[in-house]
């Protein structure tokens, strides 16, 4: 897991999300089985480069792995929607977050 979030790093600090993103599926395909941790890396990376619609996808399918979202997860999001200026973006990613049983915290609020 630790060389996969590597890995995912390596890529989103080349600046290539799609190559993470890219190896991802690879590593899955090869039968490894992902922690939250790993998702979550690769969501940032994917939201640091406004790729939106790769990171929901990603969301979506954390279901699929066995894994359950975090707080931490729904910050990546919102994070991402503050930083483009959609409040409510942001504040349906922080209503999700409620809805799901889960406690904001403070990277919730920044």
């Amino acid at each position: 897991s630790e060389a996969a979030r590597l890995a995912i790093k390596g890529y989103q600090l080349l600046g290539k999300p799609q190559k993470a993103h890219d190896f991802f599926n690879r590593i899955i395909s090869d039968g490894y089985k992902p922690i939250i941790q790993d998702l979550e890396s690769l969501i940032f990376a994917l939201l640091m480069y406004s790729r939106l619609n790769l990171a929901v996808e990603l969301f979506e399918s954390i279901q699929k792995f066995g894994l359950t979202a975090r707080t931490s997860t729904y910050n990546l999001f919102i994070d991402f929607h503050l930083r483009e200026s959609q409040l409510e973006k942001a504040r349906e990613s922080y209503q999700l977050l409620l809805s799901n049983g889960l406690r904001p915290n403070q990277g919730s609020y920044l």
